[in-house]
């Protein structure tokens, strides 16, 4: 699994590298950073599967840097000399939180289990592609399922907990489940995740728009969806404007 480290002690950093050489080798680390500009930098160019940070990034902290990241796809290990932020970070679902100084069987345990979560993730893509493009979807609501077209759907929103459907013909649908598992459900043809509240039809989408800082979908009904800064490259290289 590629990996980037970012703590804004350089001494840190080659020490946690060597950790992982020396007793997970299956990490490869693929960018470090010392600040949260420079993380996002290294993100944006590596993509990486998991992502070692340190709370405290000079005056900035690791919530100015998950709070401008989609990390439903990304494994995020904290790795810190203080517990006090265990209790506030867990709405980020961490994949792990490891104390300073690094114990060797908790660090391994933490690269362990952001395995198991990259090949379940992967599992659920290779199924959604083996079973080809699906024409309809059952959402669940309270009481029912309801069966929809793909072709139906405008676009998709996080509503905390859960997700708000919106369809044509003014409609909109709310279920209990999260963006996330909708995004390894729809066609990768048909729907792009553009934000990490929002995933939209390609087929509505109008315009794209360059007045923001990573860029802002505008669909045909007239809702503009923004672009998140990991996700812009994949959202321009799939629409053709």
């Amino acid at each position: 699994m590629k990996a980037v480290l970012v703590d804004d002690d350089e001494l840190n950093v080659e020490l946690l590298q060597n950790l992982l050489k020396k007793y997970c080798p299956s990490v490869e680390v693929v960018g470090t950073a010392g600040s949260v500009e420079q993380a996002f930098e290294v993100i944006m160019n590596t993509l990486p599967d998991v992502l070692f940070v340190d709370i405290e990034l000079h005056d900035l902290t690791v919530k100015d840097l998950l709070n401008h990241l989609d990390i439903d796809d990304m494994q995020v290990i904290i790795v810190s000399a203080f517990d006090k932020y265990a209790l506030e970070m867990h709405k980020y679902q961490l994949t792990d939180y490891i104390l300073k100084p690094i114990l060797i069987p908790d660090l391994i345990e933490a690269v362990n289990k952001a395995q198991k979560q990259i090949d379940k993730i992967n599992q659920l893509k290779a199924y959604s592609m083996h079973q080809g493009i699906t024409q309809y979807i059952a959402l669940p609501e309270k009481e029912h399922l309801n069966i929809t077209r793909m072709e139906e759907i405008i676009r998709l929103e996080a509503k905390g907990n859960y997700t708000q459907i919106i369809l044509i013909g003014d409609r909109e649908l709310t279920t209990s489940k999260h963006l996330g598992s909708f995004e390894d459900l729809l066609p990768r043809h048909q729907f792009v995740r553009a934000h990490n509240s929002h995933i939209v039809n390609i087929n509505f989408v109008s315009k794209y728009l360059r007045n923001k800082k990573y860029g802002i979908l505008e669909l045909k009904d007239g809702t503009k969806i923004p672009i998140s800064a990991n996700r812009k490259k994949e959202v321009t290289d799939r629409i053709i404007f």
